[in-house]
């Protein structure tokens, strides 16, 4: 599964820290730049209960953090452009049409002046 909006700082520990509780897993990675990370569960059935209790659920230093599962570039490119075979990544691609992205925030930039 895909993590989006960890701290900076955020590291590996820390990830399978905060996603063990769900099941086992085979690795966790933070990805270079800082920010999101990856999870990938033994087991199918541990990663759907772990998106359905994190994905906007669950704050990190005061940031909502999202939880999606992680479609590989050949996958998505196999599906229909405007639908998904997958309901969970289709209910956030709904969700987050009016949502924007923002990076290279500055570390002493707090939550209400990003806002």
């Amino acid at each position: 599964m895909f993590i989006r909006n960890l701290p900076a700082d955020y590291t590996e520990e820390q990830l399978i820290e905060l996603f063990q509780p769900f099941g086992a897993i085979n690795s966790a990675t933070i990805q270079p730049k800082g920010g999101s990370g990856f999870v990938s569960y033994k087991d199918h059935e541990s990663a759907a209960k772990a998106i359905e209790e994190t994905n906007m659920k669950l704050k990190i230093n005061g940031q909502t953090i999202l939880v999606s599962p992680h479609v590989y570039k050949k996958e998505s490119e196999l599906q229909p452009k405007d639908s998904s075979l997958n309901p969970i990544v289709q209910n956030q691609k709904e969700m987050f049409k009016s949502n924007i992205y923002v990076k290279f925030i500055p570390k002493g930039v707090t939550q209400a002046e990003v806002e």
